[in-house]
């Protein structure tokens, strides 16, 4: 019988049109009862809402849908005056609020405090250069050039020879050296290579692989041999190479083959990739499919984290502390470095970067 009664209700409840069922729903008087002219921090308006009215509340305030009879702020109540903050509270709902955290820290939603991924240091204190947070989980650990965080520590690489294993260093430059892979100029494996637990690695510029070469004072760094780029146009210059001996090693790991670089030169009929012959020290272009088959490896290279490659050797990165950050009309993120200590930030608007600041051009 009840579920005789429920089946008929339904039928006249949906068989009456829609527009008459809201047509007798009295929405004034729901409005009238919420009395918002009333209501603090209240607009004074009503919104009839769809099942339930609700007064329409001033700027950063929020109808409090628990008590149904307020404009709230939990800004009001709450305080940002806690361990990391810049004290500045900001309202995102009725019930939701968070302080801004200085740099490094990141607001926890759900423990209510700031906090840093590098508080406490997850690098160890040995050899540590310093460690950066990145987000409220994922930090960055900089080592001191010449180590590399193993997940627990700053490790340091051994020093780049024949007899090393790899990754290593090479101190003269401080850039990471990778095993020799099998390699064509058509596959580059570099941005798959994961050895040593890094991902970046990368197939070395010319001026890069160039500083393997030994006991050839022609090519090798600070020779007469000039790789030198006018815009897109590259070509060599003075790069003879040495005689071909069996029993002079010029490659610092004892390479004697061809080495591929990512390094390209134009000619009148072709885009020529340049090599490193470490079986004489000399610098080959190696142009369509040339004796391309003939070079079989490479090796990858990368400076370590939180430096980056500049006039002929790794140095420390001065965007890793985010100074655009404290650069009033610049983009937090958009630093870029242009040496050991000088940055350009990216301005807004129509403003320029003169080197310390945003200025009007």
């Amino acid at each position: 019988m009840k579920k005789l009664f429920l089946l008929f209700a339904l039928f006249l409840i949906f068989s009456l049109p829609a527009c008459k069922l809201f047509d007798d729903w009295d929405w004034k008087t729901d409005c009238e009862l919420k009395q918002c002219e009333t209501v603090s921090h209240s607009t004074g308006v009503c919104d009839p809402g769809f099942f339930n009215a609700y007064c329409k509340c001033e700027e950063n305030y929020f109808w409090n849908w628990d008590t149904r009879d307020a404009c709230v702020n939990p800004c009001d109540s709450k305080s940002c005056k806690i361990a990391h903050s810049t004290g500045e509270c900001t309202s995102l709902s009725y019930d939701e609020y968070e302080c801004g955290c200085e740099k490094g820290y990141f607001w926890n939603d759900t423990e209510l405090k700031c906090v840093s991924p590098c508080d406490p240091n997850p690098c160890g204190d040995t050899n540590l250069k310093e460690c950066i947070s990145e987000s409220k989980e994922q930090f960055l650990c900089i080592c001191e050039n010449g180590y590399s965080f193993d997940g627990e520590k700053c490790a340091e690489l051994p020093e780049c020879s024949p007899e090393s294993a790899t990754p290593c260093k090479d101190s003269a430059t401080w850039l990471a050296w990778s095993s020799k892979m099998s390699d064509s100029w058509q596959q580059k494996k570099c941005g798959d290579l994961s050895e040593g637990g890094s991902p970046d690695w990368e197939s070395p510029y010319i001026d890069q692989l160039r500083t393997l070469i030994q006991n050839c004072p022609n090519t090798q760094p600070g020779g007469d041999c000039e790789f030198i780029c006018e815009y897109f146009d590259c070509h060599l210059e003075n790069c003879e190479s040495c005689e071909e001996n069996e029993t002079v090693e010029y490659s610092k790991f004892g390479d004697k083959e061809e080495l591929w670089s990512n390094s390209f030169v134009r000619t009148d009929d072709a885009l020529c990739v340049l090599a490193v012959n470490f079986s004489n020290g000399g610098i080959d272009s190696v142009c369509g499919s040339e004796h391309a088959d003939d070079i079989k490896s490479l090796r990858c290279t990368r400076c370590l984290d939180g430096y980056f490659w500049f006039e002929g050797k790794c140095v420390y990165d001065p965007c890793n502390s985010e100074p655009c950050r404290d650069i009033p009309d610049a983009y937090d993120n958009d630093c870029y470095p242009e040496s050991e200590t000088k940055y350009r930030c990216d301005c807004k608007g129509d403003l320029l970067w003169n080197g310390k600041e945003c200025v009007p051009d």
